[in-house]
């Protein structure tokens, strides 16, 4: 099973962060604007991903219930900007994918 990174398509990483979560071991899966967690699910069931070790990176309350609710681990990008309840329901919190992916890294290895 592979492992990806959710990531809205309108966030537009660079190539650079791309390649942090490549280095890691992660696929990484650019959504659409209103993907939800049937989106995810049927992405997983299609590409063979474990979403137990994947993770959406998002800055809405909808796309971090999205990723809630397939299972993935959750990071809310710029967090600071959004509510507490968004903040708490989130895994991680980063200020941008660079933070991220350094966040993850340090979960994931042993």
């Amino acid at each position: 099973m592979k492992r990806a990174i959710f990531i809205n398509s309108s966030d537009d990483p660079s190539l650079e962060d791309l390649g942090r979560f490549a280095n890691d071991g992660f696929h990484t899966v650019m959504l659409g604007l209103d993907a939800g967690s049937q989106f995810l699910l049927d992405a997983a069931s299609q590409f063979g991903i474990d979403l137990q070790t994947s993770w959406l990176l998002g800055r809405t309350r909808d796309e971090i219930e999205a990723g809630i609710g397939a299972g993935c681990g959750t990071v809310l990008l710029d967090g600071e900007e959004l509510d507490p309840l968004t903040r708490a329901m989130s895994h991680l919190l980063a200020r941008d994918f660079a933070d991220a992916a350094n966040k993850i890294g340090l979960r994931i290895r042993p």
